[in-house]
């Protein structure tokens, strides 16, 4: 059952939204195309072999992404929204997309060597029982990857769609939850999922954020618990704790036993 706040948010135009920003962060601002690269770099280098599911796959790019990367055969889609799962059919008609129901969990139980949640678990009001569920599809040894935007405010890295929804007086912010590391990480403990890696991904581009960070480095830094300190091991700590706040995408890689 699709939740009706659901039906009223996500419609075709919400859809389109979010597949127009996957191709800005890809082509032009390209984190996202960093974020799909991590992503199917860790799957090369400790997945299986086996299928690999993008679970709320909306528009379909990062499924067709990941199919680029791994084969037609082995990467499917799946979403809870009919009219996403029949759109990504039609643009993608090389590739398998599936309806979430009931039967979609009965059916392919313990079919997937990886599965994606990308960008999904901060729009989930009961995170937790999806999670539970999420683990229903996972082979022996399988592997959940988990990625979730880094907001300073609620929804500020879904501006787009919440003036949408605005647009449409659906009063609603399209993100339930904002997740820090440790809050994401208490949510999969909840459900039973133990996270063996994490990997953040900045808003610019690696060179330029590196360059300054180092150029930040050369500065003095007071801490406010001891104005006087200033030496390499804090002020290193201090640097790294600011540059993950300004981190836009946070990825965490998961076993489930």
């Amino acid at each position: 059952m699709i939740p009706k706040s659901h039906k009223k948010i996500y419609t075709p135009f919400y859809q389109r939204l979010v597949r127009l920003k996957s191709q800005l962060g890809t082509h032009i601002l390209d984190f996202k195309q960093r974020e799909l690269d991590h992503i199917a770099d860790w799957i090369s280098e400790n997945g299986d072999e086996g299928p690999i599911l993008d679970m709320g796959c909306s528009s379909g790019f990062t499924t067709r992404q990941l199919a680029n990367r791994f084969g037609n055969s082995r990467v499917h889609g799946a979403d809870i929204h009919w009219k996403s799962v029949n759109k990504c059919r039609s643009r993608y008609n090389d590739l398998q997309f599936h309806h979430i129901d009931l039967d979609f969990y009965r059916n392919y139980r313990g079919k997937y060597g990886t599965v994606l949640l990308s960008h999904v678990i901060e729009h989930v009001n009961q995170p937790v029982a999806l999670l539970n569920r999420v683990k229903t599809l996972l082979a022996d040894n399988g592997k959940l990857i988990v990625s979730v935007p880094q907001e300073r405010i609620r929804g500020d890295s879904a501006i787009p769609e919440n003036f949408y929804s605005l647009f449409r007086l659906k009063f609603e912010n399209v993100h339930r939850v904002k997740y820090s590391y440790k809050r994401l990480v208490s949510t999969l403990e909840a459900a039973g999922i133990r996270s063996v890696g994490h990997q953040y991904i900045h808003a610019l581009t690696d060179q330029r954020s590196r360059v300054m960070a180092e150029k930040r480095a050369r500065r003095p830094v007071y801490l406010r618990d001891d104005p006087a300190c200033v030496t390499d091991q804090h002020r290193i700590r201090h640097r790294i704790q600011k540059r993950h706040q300004q981190c836009r995408i946070a990825f965490l890689i998961c076993h489930c036993p």
